[in-house]
């Protein structure tokens, strides 16, 4: 069984289309769509088991310039 997560992305002013496009490359984004609010991306993720998420952030999703801040919901 999988793990589907929401993860939400506070990004620097003026990079969330750049940002949503290179998200969009990683097999784990389901889907993403740029959003209004406190957060600047919702994307959608499905990694094999849970302990999967903590790579898929640390190692490719928050590397990428222009991200400030990220909040992750576990879909249960």
């Amino acid at each position: 069984m999988t793990t589907q997560a929401d993860i939400l992305l506070n990004c620097i002013l003026g990079k969330e289309k750049e940002l949503l496009e290179e998200l969009n490359k990683l097999e784990e984004v389901k889907e993403g769509n740029i959003i209004m609010g406190l957060y600047d991306i919702i994307i959608k993720v499905e990694v094999p088991d849970t302990k999967d998420l903590r790579p898929l952030l640390t190692q490719k999703i928050k590397v990428l310039s222009g991200i400030r801040q990220s909040m992750t919901v576990i879909i249960v």
